[in-house]
């Protein structure tokens, strides 16, 4: 299955000021890919950010 998440920041978050959600999403994502499927993780860019990057099998 193709699945696609989309949310506001990711890792541009500091760590003091929460983050628990976008946790939570890389979580569910990484398990996503263990069982095979193909996930895609949309979210804003900040300046001086890669525009595509591949973290531990997500895109």
């Amino acid at each position: 299955m193709k699945i696609t998440i989309i949310f506001g920041a990711f890792l541009t978050v500091p760590i003091l000021l929460g983050g628990a959600v976008e946790k939570m999403w890389l979580a569910l994502a990484k398990e996503f890919v263990a069982n095979g499927h193909e996930v895609v993780q949309i979210c804003r860019q900040y300046e001086g950010m890669a525009s595509n990057e591949v973290i531990d099998g997500l895109i």
